[in-house]
């Protein structure tokens, strides 16, 4: 038998852990929602003490001697940025939005695993890359009245040069006709929609996978990060009043970059996870489920 004190122990340290994992959800919510107000009341403020100082470009020679700030300044930025990122892709993951869309993607999956679909949907994916590449030049040939039918028997194996030389066409015609014999069909394969969340940067009808977008995202904003990080060295401040205001302005100046770099890390790797993320898996889902229908069809 089960002491009750020690049951009722356990109960108080399961509503403290609750409680606690509530807390830490309202945390997360609220640096969303709020952080672009602390941000903008921060710049607010930085701006505001800058207007109270002389404010002017170091000379050359000044640039050149801080080499070793700059290259603080730059990796600090990164840093933080990274630092926002992964704290904004494990919030995001604690979502019930991305919890529920991963549970009903494996759902499919695991469908697929247990009728042994996997050759099926192989099929299913050749075919849709068929069907897809003749309605989208169905779609051009439109433009100029040209059916696909008399498309396939006249022109689609013919060069650009054969098709300029046909007197019988117009130059509209022409044109549709070689804009359609350059069209190249989508990729789509068994691996890149089995594979949750991941996907290839090639040209797909499940979009840029989410982590292309965030290596993407991550050499833009350094690139950015770099370019703002030689400005703010570069500046110099000569207070009107006191040295000591100076250099608290000075500092100011130079961390608001790094304290933009963390919010919008954050953001990015929210946003990434509940809509990037989210969105990919729930296309990978649609595919997934209309392989699985169009087996039970053939079967």
């Amino acid at each position: 038998m089960i002491p009750q004190a020690s049951t009722e122990s356990e109960g108080r340290l399961d509503r403290l852990l609750t409680f606690e994992q509530s807390g830490k959800k309202k945390i997360a919510k609220s640096l969303i929602n709020y952080g672009g107000f602390f941000l903008a009341a921060f710049v607010l403020f930085v701006v505001f003490v800058v207007l109270t100082t002389e404010v002017h470009l170091s000379s050359f020679a000044d640039i050149a001697s801080l080499g070793l700030e700059f290259s603080v300044l730059f990796i600090g930025s990164c840093l933080l940025y990274l630092c926002g990122v992964d704290s904004g892709t494990r919030a995001g993951k604690n979502t019930s939005l991305y919890q529920t869309t991963v549970a009903a993607y494996d759902k499919l999956k695991r469908t697929v695993l247990d009728r042994s679909l996997q050759t099926a949907v192989s099929a299913f994916c050749k075919e849709y890359v068929e069907r897809e590449f003749r309605d989208a030049k169905t779609s051009v040939l439109m433009e100029a009245g040209i059916s696909y039918e008399e498309y396939a028997e006249k022109y689609l194996a013919k060069d650009r040069k054969a098709v300029k030389a046909m007197s019988e066409l117009s130059e509209a015609k022409k044109k549709v006709i070689c804009r359609a014999n350059r069209m190249k069909p989508i990729r789509l394969t068994f691996e890149m929609i089995f594979r949750r969340g991941r996907g290839t940067s090639r040209h797909a009808p499940l979009g840029m996978s989410p982590e292309a977008k965030r290596t993407i995202d991550f050499f833009g904003r350094s690139l950015r990060n770099l370019l703002t990080t030689g400005i703010t060295v570069s500046i110099a401040l000569d207070v009107v009043t006191t040295p000591t205001w100076a250099t608290f302005a000075k500092v100011l100046l130079q961390i608001l970059p790094m304290v933009s770099r963390g919010f919008f890390g954050y953001k990015f790797g929210y946003e990434n996870i509940t809509v990037d993320t989210v969105g990919y898996i729930s296309v990978q889902s649609d595919f997934l489920e209309e392989a699985i229908r169009a087996s039970e069809k053939a079967a």
